[in-house]
């Protein structure tokens, strides 16, 4: 959820809850205890004055048989109803100085069913009433009357179990002294006061929502904001470091363009590696190249006056043991030429002659030629494949002799070395298995670099030259190590790009 519409339902929850706390708290102030016992008493005040109003205008007849024989007049009965009535829950009288009581009128919103078995439970009864008298409204009404002796105006307040009993009496010169009772509900009791405990409950209810969603909101934005700035400060060490999803929409949405954005900035991160080995390993090659390039320029043109000589020397007619050296000769000239060749891919100078060949034919021939060395090493040589591809037969053969070489220097005893060749759609691939340690772990990036070689006599060429001469056909050459098996694998395009007639004719000269 995000903070806008927490903040929204905070700002409703508190509205209403306010609104709805205003509303209980003007309705529990005017219903208040003291409220309502100043109220009540008031009222009984006013009632107790009437009474003593209408007692003194009575008769002496009459105010002797009230006070001797408990008889009320009319006028004083239709007074009692008049004022009581409406009281809801009320009793008034008189009480003599004794503590009897003369009970003018009893209204009650219930009726009173005494109980057969307690006797305490008979009401006190009075004719003219309209509901009994209870037993606890006489006793304290009784104690009101002798407690209020020697004073003008008695207030008496009992709580009783359910209810809450308001008393005033009042006395007169004759010794009658009027009293009434009004009797109210207690809060808890009160049907009124009933009404309004839902809207306390939702009112506790809103504000304890209002309060766990603050809390979870504030600790959901610091849990989330904590976790972003660790994520942070382990990315500025690693660009791959885990970004944590928090709860906040706002701040989830913040984590996914973080990661977006290091996603992306590792990705540029790595092409950027790449480029700058590669720029590297071009500029290392550039600089092998020229130097290379120079050597050949001083070797190529020697190898060529020696080669001159020696072919003319073949011409003439020469003993054997001539005949022969000469021959080894040229065929020593013949392979320096071949090396020089080779070098020459180093510096992009060296020309490509394109034919189409038999990749099997091509592994056959180097195969045979190191058979001596297999046999040497109780190694056995297979082929399996065969692929039809476009590419200079020399370099070509270049690359798969130092292949096999390397693998029957580095393969144990008794072993295998496997050469396996596919075809797809568009691709040839050579691949050449051992059974050898491979190179260490921490020096692969290194392999294909010039003077690499983890042979103590080795010139460390000998991968560069492969990986030059595939290159210039436009493949690849990697290196992979599965389950104790090193593997060099050559792709190739099928069909070399054509390139312009003149550059299919043309060859360089010689550097003189």
């Amino acid at each position: 959820m995000s903070v806008t519409r927490r903040l929204i339902i905070l700002s409703l929850i508190a509205i209403v809850g306010l609104a709805v706390a205003a509303l209980s708290l003007g309705r529990l102030r005017s219903e208040s205890d003291a409220a309502r016992e100043k109220r009540s008493f008031a009222q009984a005040d006013a009632t107790t004055t009437e009474l003593l109003t209408a007692q003194a205008r009575l008769s002496p007849s009459e105010a002797e048989s009230l006070r001797r024989n408990q008889v009320i007049p009319d006028s004083l009965h239709r007074l009692a109803v008049a004022i009581v009535d409406p009281l809801f829950d009320a009793s008034a009288g008189f009480c003599l100085p004794d503590g009897s009581l003369i009970v003018l009128r009893t209204v009650a919103p219930v009726s009173f069913t005494p109980s057969p078995h307690s006797p305490s439970g008979t009401p006190f009864v009075t004719a003219g009433q309209r509901h009994p008298f209870f037993p606890l409204d006489r006793d304290v009404v009784r104690a009101a009357c002798l407690r209020q002796r020697g004073r003008a105006l008695d207030h008496t307040r009992f709580v009783a179990p359910n209810d809450l009993l308001f008393v005033t009496v009042q006395g007169a010169q004759d010794g009658l002294s009027a009293w009434t009772l009004l009797r109210i509900p207690n809060r808890l009791r009160d049907p009124e006061n009933r009404r309004w405990l839902p809207l306390l409950l939702l009112m506790f209810l809103m504000m304890a929502a209002l309060v766990l969603i603050s809390l979870d909101t504030v600790i959901s934005l610091r849990r989330g904001s904590d976790a972003l700035s660790h994520a942070l400060r382990a990315l500025e060490r690693d660009l791959r470091a885990q970004i944590p999803k928090p709860r906040v929409l706002e701040l989830l949405r913040l984590a996914e363009g973080l990661s977006t954005l290091t996603a992306h900035l590792w990705e540029a991160q790595e092409r950027e590696r790449q480029l700058a080995a590669k720029l590297d390993h071009e500029k290392r090659l550039a600089a092998l190249g020229r130097v290379v390039a120079g050597v050949a320029h001083e070797v190529r043109n020697p190898l060529t006056g020696l080669k001159l000589r020696l072919d003319l020397m073949a011409r003439r007619k020469l003993d054997d043991k001539s005949a022969t050296d000469v021959k080894r000769a040229l065929t020593e000239v013949s392979r320096l030429d071949r090396v020089v060749g080779s070098l020459l891919l180093l510096s992009k100078r060296a020309p490509t002659t394109l034919e189409q060949v038999s990749l099997a034919s091509l592994v056959d021939d180097r195969m045979d030629l190191l058979s001596a060395l297999a046999t040497s090493r109780q190694i056995r040589l297979l082929r399996e494949g065969d692929a039809v591809l476009y590419c200079d037969p020399l370099a070509m053969s270049g690359v798969i002799d130092n292949l096999l070489r390397n693998a029957l220097e580095a393969s144990p005893m008794h072993r295998e070395v496997r050469v396996q060749i596919g075809q797809s759609e568009q691709t040839v691939t050579l691949r050449v298995s051992d059974h050898g340690s491979g190179v260490p772990k921490e020096r692969e990036s290194e392999l294909f670099e010039p003077f690499f070689s983890c042979k103590p006599d080795g010139t460390g060429l000998g991968l560069c030259l492969a990986r030059a001469a595939v290159e210039s056909h436009q493949g690849r050459i990697g290196y992979e190590r599965h389950d104790h098996i090193t593997s060099f694998v050559v792709e190739l395009p099928q069909r070399f790009p054509e390139r312009s007639s003149d550059e299919r004719t043309s060859t360089p000269a010689p550097d003189r």
